[in-house]
């Protein structure tokens, strides 16, 4: 478009000091060092943080090795499974079911034998 509106238009004569000042300031000393300054402060802040992270991360490492040697020790101590719950439940309407003459369905005869067995073993594995 330029040569057509203007013949003698020679655009590298024209565009070249731009495009070496342009270079000159994308790949020379300053742009390094400003790159480099922009990115030293958040490598700077990370770094002085990490004494502070890594103490945290050992006191929640120790406070772990803890419960879990406390857990290992005392197996009472830790806290149900949502298993054991089930099991509890499901022995217990397996036994009203065998234990009410007039239960049907679902909570008699063999049903309830089967939700006393799988009560049993929810309860088994879920200690």
């Amino acid at each position: 478009l330029g040569r057509m509106l203007y013949p003698e238009l020679d655009l590298w004569t024209t565009a070249k000091p731009f495009m070496e000042r342009w270079a000159r300031e994308q790949s020379g000393y300053r742009y390094v060092r400003d790159q480099i300054k922009a990115s030293a402060q958040p490598l700077l802040d990370a770094t002085l943080t990490m004494p502070v992270v890594a103490t945290a991360l050992l006191k929640r490492w120790n406070q772990e090795s803890n419960q879990a040697a406390f857990d290992r020790a005392h197996p009472a101590a830790r806290g149900r499974s949502p298993g054991f719950y089930l099991g509890v439940g499901g022995v217990c309407v397996g036994v009203l079911g065998l234990a009410l003459p007039e239960a049907t369905g679902l909570f008699a005869g063999s049903a309830a034998w089967a939700l006393v067995g799988l009560g049993a073993g929810l309860l088994l594995r879920g200690r």
